[in-house]
């Protein structure tokens, strides 16, 4: 009764900070938010807790018993994490009837919300949270209190990735928001939360082809105009 008690707290608390972050910023205004946006991110937000107290629960099968923290365990892990994720990502988006069918709803609008991390199909949050969250213990030596260190900064990380700040993320390696921004715009590229899977496979979405796209838009819209003015 307590653990559920428990969850049903924690999951209003957290859901309260993203909602408090989400209002107060710039992009608040651009986006007409109904019911269904805050419903779904609210579902998500508890089978994401749920999946990490499942998980947390059988500690002495899935975990190392160590108590000291190992550094070397926690890139492993994120290492692997991300390795899951990129491919997970990419095959959403390479493969249309995925695409279609569970990712556009995370792709609904290009001026990005804290709170959109959580706004994403339910089938393809779940599968993304155990992705993310269950595989790489499989596979990995990690214990109980780097596992928790670690899914906070993925998750604080995701948060600022959706968040369209301007300062890089405090720990190297991993993409900026900026980056991911481009990603929600452009596509076709920048599916990993690290740059090293989108590096090595040539994914990432450069800065000429970004100028290149953005040009050609300006140049379609001044033809577009140029008809426009000619027929009036």
């Amino acid at each position: 009764m307590y653990l559920y008690l428990y969850i049903i707290f924690f999951t209003l608390c957290l859901y309260g900070i993203l909602y408090y972050i989400t209002i107060k910023h710039d992009n608040f205004k651009k986006r007409n938010l109904n019911n269904e946006y805050y419903i779904q991110s609210f579902i998500n937000l508890i089978i994401a807790c749920c999946i990490i107290l499942i998980v947390c629960s059988n500690k002495d099968t899935l975990f190392s018993t160590t108590n000291t923290i190992s550094l070397k365990n926690m890139i492993f892990y994120i290492i692997v994490a991300d390795m899951f994720y990129y491919w997970f990502h990419r095959i959403t988006h390479r493969t249309p009837i995925l695409k279609t069918l569970i990712h556009l709803t995370h792709h609904n609008s290009f001026n990005l919300l804290p709170l959109d991390v959580l706004y994403v199909n339910v089938i393809e949050f779940f599968l993304y949270t155990t992705i993310t969250n269950f595989w790489p213990i499989l596979i990995s030596d990690i214990s109980l209190i780097e596992y928790l260190i670690v899914s906070f900064i993925l998750f604080v990380h995701t948060i600022y990735l959706h968040s369209e700040s301007t300062h890089t993320f405090l720990i190297p390696l991993f993409t900026d928001s900026k980056c991911h921004k481009n990603h929600h715009q452009i596509g076709g590229g920048n599916y990993s939360f690290l740059s090293i899977w989108d590096d090595y496979m040539r994914t990432n979405i450069k800065t000429k082809k970004i100028k290149k796209q953005q040009n050609n838009k300006i140049k379609n819209n001044k033809i577009k105009n140029n008809k426009i003015k000619k027929n009036t």
